[in-house]
């Protein structure tokens, strides 16, 4: 291949601070789908850089080693100003920042620059930094730029904002599209006649329907010590003063991994909905990946995200099985279902180092479950939460707030059953309904009775906590002008209802220090409730 070099890099978001932790204002957690590409064009004998534009511009900016390592961030949520930067306006002051972040990543003349779009579920900053740094790198080192993410924020990209110094938008999965077009770029190499990859008029636009398969995730050139637990903890009691401290000093250090893809259930809500299972590593295979990245950077603990991690009870036990008999000395957090779970199989996931299960419950209303075709029932639901707060692990319960023909009698039903379930239950995560495509309700809504599809692409305000991309009418119900307040109301009674549950701050890496010193459930629970009051 042509010698030019290559640099993948995680672009950065800005979010309001909500935290508990009165300094880094993101979750410290490696991106994982950078480590995938990283892994995959790596293995395929391309050479490649990366780094986390993210987390380096959001440390330097809390603790700053003199003031000219601080980015004004503020000025991202100045649009006008953003996007007359983006069609080639003149503004010294922001491209001043936009060097400033080209520097943290040691940008060179003439790179192959991959940005890797970050998701932001409050405002656009991701985008505006993405339109800005990309003018600034292709004028000041004439950088190829090849963006890629989820699609709905590349449609953001592509329809409402000027790209004009973006040279290919990649859709679908990273790995083998980026890997071909990179053999274009350097070896002049064709790509028309590649099955699985379909392109705009104008060659800029990729689409690929290749998924490539699972493998090992390569954090190599990130920079890991920026992801350790180094924040400041405010508003803790006297008694647990030592634990807070000896966790500020712990460098606790969480990685994300994946084994499974896609989900063997039919939820009508659910994008993996439509993808089924399509790949998932052998135990053997995980407790290898896990020995070795172990090794690599002694993480404290597993962020394992998958959609759910018991895909079947044979999958689930055989791979605890696997990691016990290797002897693995691992901590570990995954999803789950309440089904193809019993107690015995919650206490062997204990032994195997499972610290926490999310369960998607979504809603206690039967009618509803049946409606969503979730597939579980009530009496599910309370035996998981029950077996695995008697296993030992912590208990999460995600709640969809304002589904498709939601009443009030159903939000009622949800949050009686979860303050009658509050002492199994050790947070709950309250999500407003949010219609996206792909999904069972996007693909066949006359089914399900919903009307009328369309973009609103709206972000968070008021108490919604994400993005929304489609508004929608429910058949012989709400339009979406009531509907959109209904989702409201229903979040609203979920956070003021179940405020037990409810943490306004993330909690992965405190989670897996006191497990990993204090290991005892009751124990890690104390000192949450000591933190929240």
């Amino acid at each position: 291949m042509e010698e030019r070099s290559i640099k993948l890099i995680r672009s950065p978001s800005f979010f309001r601070k909500r935290q508990f932790t009165a300094k880094l204002n993101y979750t410290l957690i490696p991106p994982l789908g950078v480590g995938l590409i990283s892994g995959f064009l790596r293995s395929h004998g391309i050479s490649i850089e990366q780094d986390d534009l993210n987390i380096k511009i959001h440390y330097d900016n809390t603790y700053p080693g003199s003031l000219e390592d601080a980015i004004d961030t503020d000025i991202l949520s100045d649009t006008a100003r953003i996007l007359d930067y983006a069609r080639g306006g003149a503004d010294a002051y922001l491209s001043a920042i936009m060097e400033k972040a080209a520097l943290k990543c040691k940008i060179c003349n003439n790179q192959i620059v991959l940005l890797s779009l970050s998701d932001n579920i409050e405002n656009d900053t991701n985008l505006m930094f993405l339109v800005a740094f990309t003018r600034f790198i292709k004028e000041r080192y004439n950088c190829l730029n090849i963006i890629g993410g989820d699609s709905l924020w590349l449609d953001l990209l592509k329809n409402k904002y000027d790209g004009r110094y973006i040279d290919y938008i990649i859709y679908g999965e990273g790995e083998a599209p980026l890997y071909y077009l990179l053999k274009h770029i350097l070896n002049h190499e064709r790509l028309d006649n590649i099955s699985g990859l379909e392109f705009s008029d104008d060659g800029k636009i990729i689409r690929s329907h290749i998924v490539s398969k699972l493998i090992q995730p390569d954090f190599s050139g990130l920079p890991i010590e920026k992801y350790r637990s180094q924040e400041e903890i405010l508003n803790f009691s006297e008694d647990i003063r030592e634990t807070m401290n000896r966790y500020l000093a712990s460098q606790t250090l969480v990685l994300p991994y994946r084994f499974i893809r896609g989900c063997p259930y039919e939820c009508a809500f659910c994008v993996s909905s439509s993808t089924r299972v399509s790949d998932v590593l052998t135990p053997e295979q995980i407790t290898i990946d896990l020995m070795q990245l172990k090794e690599l950077y002694n993480p404290t603990g597993f962020l394992f995200l998958n959609d759910t991690i018991n895909i079947s009870s044979k999958f689930v036990n055989a791979l605890c099985s696997e990691i016990i008999r290797k002897k693995l000395k691992i901590l570990w957090s995954d999803c789950a279902r309440a089904d193809n779970l019993n107690k015995s199989t919650l206490l062997k996931m204990r032994r195997a180092g499972c610290i926490r299960l999310i369960f998607g419950m979504e809603t206690a209303s039967p009618r509803l479950l049946k409606y969503i075709n979730k597939r579980i029932d009530l009496r599910q639901l309370r035996n998981a939460f029950k077996w695995a707060h008697e296993a030992g692990i912590w208990t999460g319960v995600e709640v969809i707030c304002g589904l498709p023909h939601e009443r009030d009698e159903d939000i009622d039903a949800t949050v009686r059953f979860l303050n009658s379930n509050s002492r199994y239950i050790n947070r709950i995560y309250p999500n407003h309904f949010d219609l996206r495509e792909n999904t069972p309700f996007y693909n066949q809504p006359a089914r399900f009775g919903i009307n009328r599809i369309f973009e609103v692409n709206q972000y968070a305000e008021k108490d919604f906590i994400s993005y929304v991309k489609f508004g929608f009418d429910e058949e012989n119900g709400l339009s979406w002008h009531d509907k959109n307040r209904q989702i409201e109301r229903s979040l609203k009674t979920v956070l003021e209802k179940c405020i037990w549950g409810i943490k306004n701050f993330n909690d992965e890496h405190l989670l897996f220090f006191l497990y990993s010193n204090l290991t005892e459930k009751n124990k890690v629970d104390s000192v949450f409730q000591k933190i929240r009051h």
